[in-house]
């Protein structure tokens, strides 16, 4: 827009409006390109964690055993849900 940078002369037939909708538009095309990129990303980081997880457990035996449901003294000492901003 600008047909001198240094003495901040702007060339001629530009208008303001021409400013906004470029702003816009690489405003719109910089969220864009981001969510794009932090898609990837949490891809990669998906499959790494996983690869890894898979090199590093493999000699575990099968799945736990998990509890079907929890021991009595645990339940009783939890408070209610109203005051865990207390713990």
């Amino acid at each position: 827009m600008q047909a001198n940078k240094a003495t901040h002369v702007f060339k001629p037939n530009s208008r303001f409006e021409n400013v906004i909708a470029l702003y816009n538009f690489d405003r719109e095309l910089r969220l864009l390109v981001f969510d794009v990129i932090e898609r990837i990303e949490i891809a990669q980081i998906r499959n790494i964690c996983a690869h890894h997880g898979r090199l590093w457990n493999k000699n575990l035996p099968g799945r736990p055993n998990l509890m079907a449901r929890p021991p009595r003294p645990w339940l009783t000492s939890v408070p209610p849900a109203n005051e865990h901003h207390m713990l």
